[in-house]
């Protein structure tokens, strides 16, 4: 999945004027799993989620056609052409 940027702004002690104070970048991998038995099921996640490093978090969830969709980047000028073709 592309890299996403957020910045982190504060209020400081004196004045009303927001400062930044960091800018946080997360990045999200995406693993899709099939034909797992309900048996594996539950100890796949439970050695996942006891493995997990500090400031990871896991999320387990149904693939859908906007989840593969949204990997890919926009690309203005591909689809200036394919609408030219059509």
């Amino acid at each position: 999945m592309p890299t996403k940027t957020m910045e982190v702004m504060r209020l400081p002690d004196q004045g009303n004027k927001m400062v930044l104070d960091s800018v946080l970048t997360t990045h999200e991998r995406v693993v899709q799993i099939s034909g797992l038995s309900a048996t594996f099921a539950e100890i796949f996640l439970e050695i996942l989620q006891s493995n997990l490093p500090e400031g990871v978090r896991l999320s387990v969830r149904e693939h859908t056609e906007e989840d593969f969709k949204g990997r890919f980047k926009a690309r203005p000028e591909l689809e200036e052409l394919l609408a030219k073709l059509n």
